[in-house]
């Protein structure tokens, strides 16, 4: 009996095994899977995605006006009654999670700022749209959603694809041009400074200097003084 068993279930086996190759070598029907996607991708438009697009600008509208500066604004005031909507996410009287609230509105501005009405970016679910979002600049985040409509890409390579831009973009800002009045400064400064920190001019250099050049410098240092007085006032008036 225990022999026939054993044969039984090693013939199990074997069936399971041949069934599962035949599956394996069944011939996939890619037309069919494609067609699928697009339906099912549908199906979401007119559900989820839509419903996320119309949250986004009902809050958008309803809590900040549709005034984007007032939604950017750093006033700890202006959105206390958002913060009090986000504090109900993720309970059953509120079903949604709060990043997701937050990336519905990000969404809902974004849509108003993109060139060209964002025909990518409107294109994409919002797991993508709300990848781009970190890129900020309407420009690049329409030009980013081409790329990812072109070539498909999954939500994980779309962050990936963002992360190498803003990357990117940090390296440009890094290699930027010094601006003038930091290049001037730090020329002065070296003037004046040695590498080893010591004064470049001594009690010699003065010392060597005739009744008349020590007026003229004496007047050239006031001047000077005066100069970085007035810039100093600038500064500390645009800061």
């Amino acid at each position: 009996m225990a022999k026939r068993g054993r044969a039984k279930a090693a013939g199990s086996r074997e069936e399971t095994a041949l069934a599962v190759r035949e599956i394996d070598d069944e011939r996939v029907d890619e037309a069919l899977v494609d067609e699928t996607v697009v339906w099912i991708r549908d199906k979401l438009a007119g559900t989820l995605f839509k419903g996320m697009s119309e949250i986004g600008e009902y809050i958008f509208d309803h809590f900040f006006g549709g005034d984007i500066a007032r939604l950017s604004s750093k006033n700890p005031t202006k959105n206390a009654s958002f913060r009090s909507l986000v504090e109900r996410c993720e309970s059953a009287e509120l079903p949604i999670g709060k990043s997701a609230l937050h990336r519905a509105v990000g969404i809902a501005v974004m849509l108003r700022l993109l060139p060209n009405g964002g025909a990518a970016f409107k294109a994409l679910p919002p797991t993508h749209q709300g990848a781009l979002l970190p890129l900020r600049d309407p420009d690049k985040v329409e030009r980013v959603a081409e790329r990812a409509v072109s070539k498909r890409l999954g939500v994980r390579d779309l962050r990936q694809l963002v992360a190498e831009e803003i990357l990117a973009d940090d390296g440009r800002r890094t290699r930027r041009h010094k601006p003038l009045i930091l290049k001037t400064l730090d020329r002065s400064l070296k003037l004046f400074t040695l590498e080893s920190g010591r004064r470049s001019f001594t009690k010699a250099h003065i010392e060597e200097l005739d009744e008349g050049e020590m007026t003229e410098a004496l007047r050239a240092a006031e001047n000077l003084i005066g100069s970085l007085e007035k810039l100093v006032e600038k500064l500390k008036a645009g800061a």
